[in-house]
């Protein structure tokens, strides 16, 4: 059984929004990281320091559960904020195209269905995710025509923590990548939410933003 942990939806420290104005949004999720994994909620066999801290300064939600016990429809609750059984979506995507000529509805999230980036889009955000997407690969379900400005990780469920230039599934706005700011994937994801957070903070026509940061960790492939 998979599950995937919310860590944290915040204000980000040290980047504030101006006074009355609408706050930063920024969601780390941890991919198929059980609720025992952290030491503050009773692992005696990980060390999660920084986790913990974030759970002590701000608010621990300890019995918060995810839509679906597996990754592509518990993400899609997350995005939609609605029970992703409501719309059919009760398993990974795990077929072709040619498996759905007929409905292609499946290949990926629903259209018909708004995620947070459509919403605070609308509401005059700028909107990014890096990381893992896993909603969908064909044309109409990629980020960035799902609410996404910026996008920057892979489609697919899973990816290996070191790719190579020639040997990735990682992209940009749609456009393959061949240069890595770090050899380790998770660190290149940190990195490219940093580079994100400041361009916007810098930008001269600054909105408020919401970045959802997707990491694969600790997902296999261990």
């Amino acid at each position: 059984m998979f599950r995937i942990t919310l860590l944290t939806v915040a204000a980000v420290a040290g980047v504030p929004s101006a006074p009355g104005a609408a706050p930063n949004v920024l969601i780390i999720l941890a991919d198929d990281m059980g609720y025992g994994d952290l030491q503050c909620m009773g692992s005696r066999h990980l060390r999660t320091p920084h986790l913990d801290e974030l759970a002590q300064s701000g608010v621990l939600c300890t019995q918060a559960y995810v839509a679906s016990s597996v990754c592509s429809p518990s993400r899609a609750g997350l995005l939609t904020g609605r029970d992703p059984r409501r719309f059919g979506y009760e398993g990974n995507l795990n077929q072709s195209a040619a498996n759905y000529a007929t409905r292609p509805e499946f290949l990926g999230l629903p259209p018909g269905e708004h995620t947070l980036g459509d919403h605070l889009r609308s509401d005059g955000y700028a909107t990014g995710l890096i990381g893992k997407w896993h909603l969908g690969t064909e044309a109409g379900f990629h980020p960035n025509d799902r609410g996404f400005d910026y996008f920057c990780g892979m489609l697919v469920g899973s990816h290996g923590y070191f790719p190579q230039p020639d040997n990735n599934k990682l992209e940009r706005n749609g456009k393959p990548l061949r240069e890595f700011s770090s050899p380790y994937l998770t660190d290149f994801f940190t990195d490219e939410a940093l580079n994100w957070i400041q361009q916007q903070q810098s930008h001269p026509d600054r909105k408020p933003w919401f970045l959802f940061l997707s990491y694969n960790a600790p997902h296999g492939p261990m």
